[in-house]
């Protein structure tokens, strides 16, 4: 039993009972904005990584210049920094 309870009471160690408070409409707008921002930056870098998944699974490194990728990789830097100074 007491290995039962010491289970138990590993589990519960890290939940957390209270009440969280309400999220405010700023904050639901801020979320919108963030989420709206990295849209299009995500998409980039999809686009990428299956470019870059493809010339390394099928070994067609013809397909992607490397130059290029890390170009495209440069450019969705500087547009994470852009959102992350907003």
């Amino acid at each position: 039993m007491d290995e039962t309870n010491q289970i138990i009471e590993d589990m519960v160690s890290d939940m957390r009972f209270k009440r969280r408070k309400p999220v405010t409409k700023q904050t639901k707008q801020e979320m919108a904005a963030l989420y709206d921002a990295l849209g299009a930056v995500l998409g980039r870098m999809n686009k990428l990584h299956l470019a870059l998944w493809h010339a390394q699974e099928k070994s067609d490194y013809h397909s992607t210049n490397l130059q290029d990728a890390m170009q495209e990789l440069r450019q969705i830097r500087d547009e994470i920094d852009k959102v992350l100074k907003k």
